[in-house]
């Protein structure tokens, strides 16, 4: 493909917004991007390790699944 990442990530989500724009796809106002929001993502998956809702393991992050009353 020879492209960075950036580069085919901006591709993709100006090929969304043209998809969007011809479905008439109103109201979307704000595309956050997820490289944007790493260190918040981190935070978040740490308060779930930390109430126990999920756990680490080998560098992932994985959610416990709920096992009924």
């Amino acid at each position: 493909m020879n492209t960075t990442v950036k580069e085919l990530a901006e591709k993709m989500t100006a090929d969304y917004v043209e998809c969007l724009r011809k479905l008439n796809v109103t109201g979307v106002d704000h595309m956050p991007r997820a490289t944007e929001h790493i260190d918040g993502m981190i935070a978040m998956m740490q308060g779930l390790i930390d109430k126990g809702y999920a756990y680490a393991a080998r560098r992932r992050r994985l959610l416990r699944h709920h096992q009924g009353p």
